[in-house]
């Protein structure tokens, strides 16, 4: 009996209120859920607020800058191109075979120009597609003037073409042609057959071509200068000076400058003031000489 009643009571006991609990706890949770939403966007939009004054910051401050800028290039424009900064004059300097007027003309600087309107790399870059000109160094020196500092390429021998003077460098390179003569070794006994400005010169006696360039390269290795030079048949005859030659076979001229013994005779005579007779090159060094009188 005390079963079935317990049973019973239980069965019997209320739920209404546990319901009513219920809903009260969702109507309150969903009530957090919207104060939550609402700060969430009160955030968000706080957040946008800000973002969007910041990026109207950042404009204002980057066209601020830009203006800064261009103030200061403009400015600067300016002052660089006002008469104190005009070229004045050109100084030209390692110049031999062209004259100081040739090398200004080439470069293309103007006076009166602006300094800053002269670029030494563009400048250095046309001077040196001069035939005459191995290097060349341009400097601004402030405010107002140019120096050019030009290495000249040295012309090496001339050989005579009916009424034309043909002169090349070492390299066989021609680098002028014309009607006057150079004061640079005359090539006799070789006969140009083409010539080109610029080009390499082509001859007849290729052979005789080399063995003459050989003989000047060895003559200014060992500071000696001839002023004319005729090969033939393996002899040499060359003219040092006024009137005094040097005659011989071909290796034994060579042998004779190479240890400096022909190289002492023309010193000695220089010296003592002889300006005519023949230097005779014979087997072994041995120089000889013949006094024109």
């Amino acid at each position: 009996m005390k079963e079935e009643e317990k049973k019973n009571f239980l069965r019997d006991e209320p739920e209404a209120p546990v319901r009513e609990e219920t809903e009260e706890t969702e109507t309150e949770h969903e009530g957090l859920e919207e104060e939550s939403e609402t700060a969430q966007d009160s955030v968000l939009q706080s957040v946008k607020a800000f973002g969007k004054k910041r990026k109207k910051r950042r404009k204002k401050n980057y066209l601020l800058r830009v203006g800064i800028i261009v103030a200061i290039i403009v400015a600067a424009v300016l002052v660089m191109h006002t008469s104190h900064f005009d070229v004045i004059g050109v100084a030209v300097g390692g110049n031999h075979e062209l004259t100081s007027e040739e090398v200004t003309e080439m470069s293309g600087i103007e006076v009166g120009k602006s300094i800053f309107d002269v670029h030494p790399f563009f400048v250095e870059r046309r001077l040196e597609k001069n035939l005459y000109i191995e290097e060349a160094e341009v400097t601004r020196k402030m405010p107002n003037a140019i120096e050019i500092i030009i290495t000249e390429k040295q012309p090496t021998a001339q050989f005579k073409n009916k009424k034309k003077y043909i002169v090349i460098d070492s390299d066989g390179k021609v680098m002028n042609i014309s009607e006057s003569k150079k004061d640079v070794t005359l090539i006799k006994g070789v006969h140009v057959e083409k010539a080109r400005t610029g080009k390499l010169i082509q001859v007849k006696e290729t052979d005789r071509y080399d063995r003459v360039m050989k003989l000047i390269a060895i003559t200014a290795e060992n500071d000696l200068y001839f002023k004319r030079i005729k090969l033939k048949d393996g002899w040499v005859e060359a003219r040092v000076y006024k009137s005094i030659y040097v005659k011989g076979k071909y290796d034994n001229v060579v042998n004779s400058i190479q240890s400096k013994e022909l190289v002492a005779v023309v010193y000695d005579l220089y010296q003592k003031g002889i300006t005519k007779g023949t230097i005779n090159v014979g087997s072994n060094n041995y120089c000889s000489f013949t006094k024109k009188i």
